[in-house]
């Protein structure tokens, strides 16, 4: 399940990102800085509430899709199953449709589980925490599809039980913006009444009546949230850093972190986003800039990874790295994944935040980068689909 990941802006929490873990419950408290989006909320709830087959949360980068989906887990952890994902990696459709199938899998009774792993035909690994990562064990050998499960796993949840299946960044399917429309809708049409796949992403649907659009903070919403942050910020002076930043849950938040709280924050002219971010940049220790500069070709961040890409010439170690990495859990810019599979912690830096320093790193590190990843992940694929004995 979700469990709360809270990014401290001088000891208060300005939630924008979740990660996944058992610890969450309905029962948590809200954040102690919370910013209340009732209109949102109360759509939401209605659909599930109404055990709609499909709902979908459309937004641009940075304005609260995930804090959204978290808020579902937080209302219904204990009176539902809430399965999380998010989609990451080079993924198809075909890596869509097993990773439903797994999420189901985990959720059916421990005497069903059996039955649903038949119905593929293939060994499945032991179920955990789901992986959307395409370097799982089985993703070489499959001679299915899964789309052709899905119904028959989805037969097996109990009839008396509901689950929302929620999967994030579903915009990064590796195909075109039709082609993911249609997976889903086909996906959601496999599943029974008593299973809501709740998808949210960059992209919109023409026609689904249970779409919820996410946009920007309202004037209100912004002024709540910079006044309480900053001692001495007037309405008027709030207002206008609203307008400025046209209310943007990720800027806003940059700019809170990257200033102190007694003073009044000044908003660039020009080139307003990037400058915000470079502040934001400078705002950290060298050693931070650094290490963020260079892992910005990275879509996930993990000790282990980071030590074996970084190049040998930089001065950075598993220790320093872990240091860092613990460091940058508690920034506005990160989500803390929780633990994987293979017992290592696991962190995001805001696709936004990581394009930006992306930019700003010098091109032979990013080649230098990227070509080690690639070789440790090829590596690491040809491991996990090694037979088993």
């Amino acid at each position: 399940m979700l469990r709360e990941i809270y990014s401290r802006v001088r000891g208060k929490a300005l939630k924008l990102f979740s990660s996944t873990s058992d610890s969450m419950r309905s029962g948590d408290t809200e954040p102690e800085h919370y910013v209340s989006r009732p209109e949102i909320e109360e759509q939401l709830f209605a659909f599930i509430d109404d055990e709609a087959d499909l709902l979908h949360i459309a937004g641009e980068p940075g304005v609260g899709k995930t804090w959204t989906i978290e808020k579902i887990d937080r209302k219904y952890s204990g009176s539902k199953d809430v399965e999380l994902a998010s989609v990451g990696g080079h993924l198809d459709v075909e890596d869509f449709y097993r990773n439903i199938y797994r999420s189901i899998l985990a959720n059916l009774p421990e005497d069903k589980k059996e039955e649903g792993r038949r119905l593929t035909g293939v060994g499945v690994g032991p179920i955990g925490s789901i992986s959307w990562d395409a370097e799982s064990a089985d993703a070489p050998q499959v001679q299915f599809k899964y789309r052709d499960v899905l119904e028959g796993v989805a037969g097996l949840y109990p009839e008396d039980q509901h689950l929302l299946l929620c999967i994030d960044d579903i915009h990064k399917l590796n195909i075109e913006e039709d082609p993911i429309r249609d997976a889903i809708r086909e996906a959601a049409d496999l599943l029974t009444e008593n299973i809501t796949l709740i998808t949210a992403g960059q992209l919109s649907f023409d026609r689904l009546g249970t779409e919820v659009n996410i946009s920007t903070f309202t004037e209100q919403q912004s002024k709540s949230l910079l006044q309480d942050e900053f001692k001495h910020l007037s309405e008027e002076e709030a207002a206008e850093i609203h307008q400025e930043l046209g209310g943007h849950p990720l800027y806003i938040g940059l700019l809170i972190e990257a200033n102190d709280p007694d003073e009044i924050p000044e908003v660039p002219k020009v080139e307003v986003y990037d400058e915000i971010q470079q502040r934001y940049l400078q705002s950290l220790t060298a050693d931070e800039q650094r290490f963020l500069r260079l892992t910005s070709p990275l879509p996930e961040l993990n000790e282990r990874l980071c030590t074996a890409v970084i190049p040998n010439n930089e001065s950075f170690d598993g220790v320093s790295i872990d240091r860092l990495l613990r460091g940058l859990s508690k920034r506005v810019i990160t989500q803390d994944l929780g633990w994987n599979e293979n017992s290592i912690k696991a962190y995001r830096i805001h696709d936004t935040f990581r394009e930006f320093l992306q930019k700003r790193l010098e091109p032979s590190k990013e080649a230098q980068v990227v070509e080690t990843h690639s070789d440790t992940t090829v590596s690491k694929f040809a491991r996990s689909s090694a037979p088993a004995t």
